[in-house]
């Protein structure tokens, strides 16, 4: 990816988070009054601002496939999969969407939309978190691969996160 010119979001044993739009290029980190007192005092840097450089959805894709001959398994096709949350609908046969994330960690990620100006999470992950006693139960009908309680909380850092770079 680097070499690509790229970089990644997040990165674990058997996945990479690629960062990839039209535009190759994602915004930094947007300036907070509090981050000039930390970056006047060197506890924060000037690259936490800087645009994040994003490979082409046809690079990612380019990619991808040079991974097909390095495939042991049975199933055909490339070991470096897209995957399905990155399609319309969840459908490979559709075209790609533009899914935003916010990472923490490898396993601590979400992955959402923007529908009607709502934040819609798409994908959401808390390794480790609740994983003794949940504090709370799903929904009566509550069908994602996700607890409704990470859901929750990835909502609340989300709104929080950008309730903050608003102000």
């Amino acid at each position: 990816m680097t070499e690509a010119g790229g970089t990644w979001m997040a990165a674990d044993t058997d996945s990479i988070l690629v960062v990839a739009n039209k535009s190759r290029e994602v915004a930094g980190a947007i300036k907070r009054e509090e981050d000039y007192v930390a970056l006047k005092e060197g506890s924060l840097s000037e690259r936490e601002f800087v645009p994040i450089p994003a490979l082409s959805l046809d690079t990612v894709r380019q990619i991808s496939k040079r991974f097909t001959d390095l495939n042991p398994y049975k199933f055909g096709g490339t070991i470096l999969k897209i995957e399905d949350v990155n399609y319309q609908n969840d459908d490979p046969e559709k075209p790609l969407r533009t899914v935003y994330g916010y990472a923490i960690s490898a396993k601590r990620y979400c992955l959402f939309m923007y529908e009607n100006g709502e934040v819609k999470i798409v994908d959401a992950k808390g390794h480790g978190l609740g994983f003794l006693r949940p504090p709370v139960e799903n929904p009566p009908g509550w069908d994602k691969k996700w607890p409704f309680w990470i859901e929750q909380a990835w909502l609340y850092v989300l709104h929080n996160e950008f309730h903050h770079s608003q102000t």
